[in-house]
C-alpha cells in the first residue's frame, strides 16, 4: 500500500494521538487496548498500515499486559504511556510525546507481539459500547481470540513450538485475569448494593 504522503500522514496521525492521549495514570489504567484500537482506527482513515503491539508484563501487579500501535519497524504510538512513566529506559525523558522506541520499554515487558490491526479494529467497532465508549467484555474476549489465532498462524509459519506455548500461555493468563476481574466487579457491586440496603 502506498501513502499519499507518508510524512504528512504520520504527522497527522501523531497529532491525533496527542489529542486522545491519557494525561493521568488514573485515566490510562485499563484503557490501553481500547485507546490503541482508537489509534488504529484513525490510522485507517489516513490509509496508514499499522500493527497493534502487545507486551505480556512480568513481575508487576499493576500490569497484565500493555498495548501500543507500531508505526515503523522500531517505533510505536503509545497514548497510555503515562502509566509506565519513569519505567522507560533511562534514555527516555517522559513528556507529552506519544511516540516511543520499542527498545526503550522496560525489560519486564518482555518481547512484544505484533498483530494485524484491520480485523481487530472491525471487532472493536462492532463491540464498543456506543453509550459510554467502553469496550464490551465479549469484545475483549473476541479480540484476544483473534490474537491467539494470529499467534498460532505465525507459529506455524515459523515452525516454532516455543511460540505456540508462549501464545497459549498469554491467552490463558488473559482469561484467568479477566475472570478474576469480572468476579471482583460483581463482588464490589454486591457490597455496594448491601451497603445501600443497610
Amino acid at each position: 500500500m502506498k501513502y499519499r504522503n507518508k510524512k504528512v500522514d504520520l504527522i497527522d496521525l501523531i497529532g491525533a494521538a496527542q489529542q486522545i492521549r491519557a494525561t493521568s495514570i488514573e485515566q490510562a489504567a485499563g484503557t490501553c487496548l481500547a485507546n490503541s484500537l482508537n489509534v488504529c482506527l484513525i490510522a485507517k482513515t489516513y490509509s496508514i498500515p499499522v500493527e497493534l503491539v502487545m507486551w505480556n508484563v512480568r513481575d508487576d501487579p499493576k500490569f497484565c499486559d500493555h498495548w501500543a500501535v507500531r508505526i515503523t519497524k522500531s517505533k510505536v504510538i503509545d497514548v497510555t504511556g503515562i502509566q509506565i512513566g519513569n519505567k522507560f529506559s533511562s534514555l527516555v525523558k517522559f513528556s507529552s510525546l506519544v511516540v516511543f522506541n520499542i527498545a526503550d520499554y522496560p525489560k519486564n515487558f518482555g518481547q512484544p507481539r505484533f498483530y494485524e490491526a484491520d480485523q481487530l479494529v472491525e471487532v472493536y467497532l462492532s463491540e464498543a459500547n456506543s453509550t459510554n465508549g467502553e469496550f464490551s467484555s465479549y469484545g475483549v474476549i473476541k479480540i484476544h481470540k483473534l490474537m491467539l489465532h494470529q499467534d498460532l498462524t505465525n507459529a506455524a509459519e515459523l515452525k516454532s513450538i516455543s511460540y505456540v506455548v508462549g501464545s497459549i500461555q498469554a491467552y490463558l493468563k488473559f482469561r484467568i485475569i479477566f475472570l478474576l476481574t469480572q468476579i471482583e466487579r460483581r463482588l464490589l457491586g454486591l457490597v455496594t448494593l448491601l451497603l445501600k440496603r443497610g
